[in-house]
């Protein structure tokens, strides 16, 4: 039997083409690779979908249709996927299975970790039936980009990964870019809707992105993520009382046009009451949604879930600028007089100069990122600090195609992580337990070059 397992790659939130299935043929109703098919109204989630489970799924809001995960946006994954078929393999073995677990990125990520625990168990049954594994493949090895690394992590903790006897079915895991500890993108599209972190830069994809289940979970959990403006004291945003009132205005709004309960489609002060308690029940209970993931994955110990000691690789962005906290403030509207709660979002600057302070310079890189994933948020406490491997936009080299080149220049480091040859030959190298090609790479900022441990032999620290 070849010593490679097959290969699953997980994409990012918005890393998948979704369809809607009842039209026929089905039709595609959001496809970033293509720029006229954004249909956000169509991907809308109603505001009364069961409470997610591993057996129900989120229900548009607009119907009749039935959206789901079709396939991964080739122009991001397309070329990361041909490399793990054809160049994983020793030379003279068949190509490597590789597949790719497209999800629903709309769901609660606990919906889409228990189906990539189905999709192990069916990969590896598939791989058996291959001649030259000949019924010997007992694992595989996850590659995850942004939030796919986040469901990857959701699996594992819960359990999803194992057989019937307990045993682990994952050898090991690459995650890229992955916000661990979340990121405040999104709730710049929660509160603005101007945030790449899912669809475009523009305010009227934020009622959409409002009802979202995932994009919740990705709210960031670490220290002082949020807080008061002018006390500059934290805030919690399990508290509904401290998020805009716009976003509950919002999601009574879609409970008003969508609602099954008549009492709370009719006009009046005690209709919008109503509406106003049952929208914030939801937002609650998104929000405890995100509590729970992240105290599932909060205690996750690699050399316990997986098959291999040190089998994680987390590689990340560094160096963009990104947003790292948000402050609330209270703004008087003036034609009213009404104040309103409002985010002002801090953003780090990638040209600061702290060549006079290391220590700020230091702490100053931490704040930065990979344009969307602030690098405080990318390393959680259950990974060694000494074993993550930074990139960076500079390390981007050869020729392009000239779509890859248009992504480039109008995305951010975080969604092209994939594209990234550099990338691409450190996950072929991890998975392959040898260098493969020329790789180099960066400790984290708070790590000394003589203290890093690249999970590679042979590789150097790069010099900028």
């Amino acid at each position: 039997m070849p010593n490679q397992p097959p290969v699953i790659l997980v994409h990012a939130i918005n890393g998948s083409v979704l369809r809607d299935e009842y039209p026929l043929p089905p039709g595609p109703v959001w496809d970033p690779g293509y720029f006229a098919v954004e249909a956000f109204e169509r991907i809308a989630v109603h505001p009364e979908s069961p409470a997610p489970s591993p057996e129900t799924a989120l229900f548009e809001a607009h119907g009749p249709s039935r959206v789901a995960g079709s396939h991964a946006v080739r122009l991001i994954y397309g070329e990361l996927l041909d490399l793990l078929r054809k160049d994983l393999p020793e030379k003279n073995e068949p190509p490597v299975p590789a597949f790719v677990f497209s999800y629903d990125w709309r769901q609660d990520n606990r919906v889409s970790a228990s189906r990539l625990g189905e999709f192990i168990a069916e990969v590896i049954e598939r791989t058996n039936l291959l001649r030259h594994y000949a019924g010997r493949c007992d694992s595989v090895d996850l590659v995850g980009h942004s939030m796919g690394g986040f469901v990857i992590a959701a699996c594992l903790c819960a359990g999803k990964h194992r057989s019937s006897n307990g045993r682990p079915r994952v050898r090991r895991v690459v995650t890229l870019g992955t916000p661990f500890l979340g990121a405040v993108d999104a709730l710049a599209k929660l509160a603005t809707g101007e945030s790449e972190i899912v669809g475009q830069r523009r305010h009227t994809e934020r009622e959409i992105a409002r009802l979202t289940p995932s994009l919740y979970q990705l709210l960031p959990v670490y220290d002082r993520a949020f807080f008061d403006t002018p006390t500059r004291k934290p805030l919690s945003l399990l508290d509904p009382a401290n998020w805009q009132e716009s976003v509950l205005d919002s999601i009574a709004e879609s409970i008003r046009q969508h609602t099954t309960d008549r009492s709370l489609a009719q006009q009046g002060p005690a209709a919008d009451s109503q509406r106003q308690a049952a929208a914030r029940k939801l937002l609650e209970r998104r929000l405890e949604a995100w509590r729970d993931l992240h105290k599932l994955i909060d205690d996750l110990d690699p050399d316990d879930l997986l098959l291999e000691r040190n089998g994680w690789l987390p590689i990340v962005g560094i160096d963009e600028k990104t947003r790292f906290a948000a402050g609330l403030s209270l703004r008087t509207d003036p034609g009213s007089g009404r104040s309103r709660k409002e985010w002002d979002f801090l953003i780090a600057e990638a040209d600061y100069d702290g060549s006079t302070n290391p220590a700020a310079a230091r702490e100053h890189r931490l704040r930065l990122g990979d344009g969307v994933v602030p690098l405080r948020a990318s390393v959680p406490t259950w990974i060694d600090r000494k074993r993550v491997v930074c990139v960076a936009e500079r390390d981007f080299g050869g020729l392009f195609h000239l779509e890859d080149a248009l992504v480039r220049k109008f995305t951010t480091l975080h969604v092209i992580l994939p594209l990234m040859n550099l990338v691409q030959r450190w996950v072929l190298s991890f998975l392959k337990g040898r260098r493969w090609g020329e790789v180099w790479g960066r400790p984290l900022p708070d790590v000394r070059s003589a203290d890093w441990l690249p999970p590679i032999p042979g590789v150097g620290v790069k010099a900028d």
